[in-house]
């Protein structure tokens, strides 16, 4: 007899071998993390207290609100559950939206205006003080007689 001979011919087929593969395979799939699907829910709270399984994942529809929260537990049960909220807001019509690739544009033109009216607020307010200085000291003549009358 060989000594590489050592298996028998139909050590594929021996029932301890195949369990022992299902089991890994099993162990294999539960590392990963597992979307359970789409539950509704009537606000946040539900949301947080809904229990989920380690290694799943849960993404909950708010009934009363534009919200949607996603609830992920970790593969071990001492892992803290992570909680994400997302707004979900509805694009009337596609065709007016701008592509992606031009929201940078439209940014710096909104930020342009924002900062031309910052400017013109602080030359308000410079002309503001101007006046109340001018009103606290007494430098203006008009005001001056008005206070002696």
């Amino acid at each position: 007899m060989s000594p590489y001979n050592y298996f028998p011919m139909n050590y594929q087929n021996n029932p301890y071998l195949q369990n022992y593969q299902q089991q890994m395979q099993q162990q294999q799939s539960q590392q990963q993390p597992l979307n359970s699907g789409y539950v509704t829910v009537r606000n946040e709270d539900e949301a947080r207290a809904y229990p989920v399984a380690p290694g799943a994942s849960v993404t909950f529809f708010n009934e009363t609100a534009p919200f949607c929260y996603k609830k992920s537990a970790g593969t071990s049960p001492l892992d803290p559950p992570t909680f994400e909220i997302y707004q979900i807001t509805k694009v009337e019509n596609a065709k007016d939206t701008k592509p992606i690739k031009d929201m940078p544009e439209q940014k710096t033109e909104q930020i342009d205006g924002i900062l031309s009216e910052l400017d013109a607020l602080k030359r308000q307010v410079s002309e503001l003080q101007k006046q109340v200085d001018e009103l606290t000291t007494g430098k203006d003549e008009n005001n001056v007689k008005s206070v002696d009358k």
